[in-house]
């Protein structure tokens, strides 16, 4: 379901009344172990029929600190990356658990 007009606030401007221009990511959330695959589809205005970029990535909260999280790079437009740190699943699975754009 997209925002409402009034969700976005079409006619909302900064102090210096610029123009600003509304983009959309559109998230999918898988729950894996302790956390979420999160898939990010990224839009440059509502008109565009396909996102221009995506990307997937683990998220997990930390036990100790209800503000702190880690976010684990998993891929980018459907290219799987180089995990960074030990990663806290298995990376293979994490990776099936990306939701792509399908046209």
């Amino acid at each position: 379901m997209r925002p409402t007009p009034q969700q976005l606030q079409p006619d909302a401007r900064p102090p210096s009344n610029a123009r600003p221009v509304t983009n959309y990511i559109i998230y999918k959330e898988v729950a894996l172990g302790q956390g979420f695959v999160m898939t990010g589809w990224k839009f440059k205005s509502n008109e565009d029929i396909a996102p221009y970029d995506q990307d997937c990535y683990y998220y997990q909260g930390s036990s100790d600190d209800y503000n702190a999280a880690t976010r684990y790079d998993i891929a980018r437009n459907t290219v799987m990356v180089t995990p960074s740190r030990k990663f806290p699943v298995n990376f293979q699975q994490a990776f099936a658990n990306c939701v792509w754009w399908q046209s």
